[in-house]
């Protein structure tokens, strides 16, 4: 088969994929398709053959064991809890104890659907969080729904088995108390997995009118780092449906870096601390504004007479004192680290790019620019600009390996091979760069080599505490990089 005729017929897998799953490559991510359905063909034993995968797909004659394998190798499984904690932290201030505080002497009822849910670690998230607001849990009637297109994640989703990887933005109070812990792996306990029901669900072939019960009149609606996907054409059905299930004055919850999408018109944005939710039907003032913390730590259970108002209160750290303004404006370069550090992506890129145009932004700084960039879902602005990194100075391993991890994320795991390389060539004690460089290599069979590199981890690491935190790991510990590479091996 020529490269041509592979061309054409990756188009015309774009356009079937697309409209029977609402997954959509644009035509500089076509090498990105072609490369998912050849592992589909290698897994099925079709031999490379994209041509005869199309033609089952379009004939619907794959079974639903190799349609989810095709899902499989379609959809990004990468997340965590508690992830983007600015998004939470502003959806439980200004939406969820309110709410919790309206129904408390009402219904006592809450409907949330995560959508997009991926192995489950967000609506679990969600789960926890209920869990700590609401002393008087058992008295409430919460119902969680998660739905998502790949029955791999569900299915992980349902066990609630989980590995450390999945833990970068928790904290070690939650993980004691939530989960249990074997070995390598940390499963949830009872009490949080019976909040949650999982379904299996296209959001591109549902239809506002055939959604079913357990999907309508929902309170909450969360669907983030999914739209992006979406063509601009099927992202508007999508959110119409979305708009369909929600209660009036129902909430949409998005990422920050979908915000911009052209889509939402018929919600009413509403936005808080440098985040924009959506409201369906606004017909009252907007909620005022709530100093926000951190997520609240674990403490005992309260009276259930307590609302989770007056609860968050007991259990937050108490307002600093305001201190006197200084005299002369602050540093842009310490405002871009603060933006970055409170999950402020969107204001620290915006901050770093009016220094670069100024000639002023430092390499520490274009690091931070380029994490912001990842942190958001735009690994191509991250590529760039970590070339354009490399481009300034090559002679830091740290830069390599920061390239790697953009370029794994975006699976051209033969290019990040390469840049690992560069970077052990100028630091062969680079931990990172061995660690990532056998987790590659493990996945594509390479055990040998796996082996290899993290012999080497092992051995470097034996110069840190389990509680160190390895640089440039962004809060990864000497023992969690322990624990994972243990699981892999």
């Amino acid at each position: 088969m020529t490269d041509l005729s592979q061309e054409k017929i990756t188009e015309q897998a774009n356009i079937l994929i697309e409209k029977k799953f609402g997954i959509f490559h644009s035509p500089e991510n076509l090498h990105n398709l072609q490369r998912s359905l050849i592992n589909t063909t290698k897994e099925l034993g079709l031999h490379k053959d994209i041509g005869t995968l199309i033609h089952l797909l379009g004939r619907d004659s794959l079974t639903p064991a190799q349609e989810g394998i095709l899902v499989s190798n379609l959809t990004v499984g990468e997340t965590f809890f508690f992830r983007d904690m600015h998004t939470l932290n502003v959806f439980r201030d200004h939406v969820l104890t309110p709410m919790l505080d309206l129904r408390r002497s009402t219904s006592k009822s809450l409907r949330i659907w995560s959508a997009g849910c991926c192995s489950g670690e967000e609506p679990y998230t969600l789960a926890i969080m209920l869990t700590e607001l609401l002393g008087d849990l058992d008295e409430w009637k919460i119902h969680i729904t998660a739905t998502d297109l790949n029955p791999k994640f569900l299915e992980k989703a349902e066990r609630g088995v989980y590995t450390s990887w999945s833990f970068r933005n928790t904290r070690e109070e939650i993980i004691d108390k939530y989960f249990i812990r074997e070995k390598n792996t940390y499963e949830l306990i009872p009490s949080i997995r019976k909040m949650v029901n999982f379904h299996h669900l296209n959001l591109a072939l549902e239809t506002s009118q055939d959604l079913p019960p357990h999907l309508l009149n929902q309170d909450v609606i969360f669907c983030r780092n999914v739209l992006m996907y979406f063509s601009p054409a099927q992202a508007a059905q999508v959110i119409s449906r979305f708009l369909t299930s929600l209660t009036d004055k129902g909430w949409f919850i998005i990422s920050p870096v979908e915000s911009s999408f052209p889509v939402f018109s018929a919600f009413t944005p509403v936005i808080r601390n440098s985040i924009t939710l959506y409201q369906k039907q606004l017909q009252q003032n907007p909620l005022p504004e709530h100093r926000i913390h951190a997520i609240s730590p674990v403490v005992s259970p309260v009276s259930p007479a307590i609302s989770p108002a007056v609860r968050l209160k007991t259990i937050l750290p108490p307002s600093l004192p305001l201190k006197k303004l200084p005299d002369k404006p602050p540093d842009p370069a310490a405002t871009a680290h603060k933006e970055y550090n409170e999950g402020r992506y969107e204001k620290a890129i915006e901050t770093i790019l009016v220094l670069a145009d100024q000639g002023k932004a430092r390499h520490e700084l274009l690091f931070v620019l380029i994490r912001s960039y990842a942190n958001l879902g735009k690994l191509q602005q991250a590529k760039e600009w970590s070339e354009k990194l490399i481009a300034m100075d090559k002679t830091k391993a740290g830069v390599h390996y920061l390239y790697a991890v953009i370029l794994h994320e975006m699976d051209f795991k033969e290019e990040a091979e390469e840049a690992l390389r560069k970077a052990l060539y100028l630091d062969p004690g680079h931990i990172l760069s061995h660690f990532l460089i056998g987790s590659i290599s493990s996945k594509l069979g390479k055990n040998s080599k796996a082996r290899k590199h993290f012999m080497n981890v092992k051995e470097l690491l034996s110069a840190y505490k389990d509680e160190d935190v390895l640089p440039e790991s962004e809060g990864m510990t000497a023992g969690r990089i322990r624990e994972i590479v243990h699981s892999l091996q």
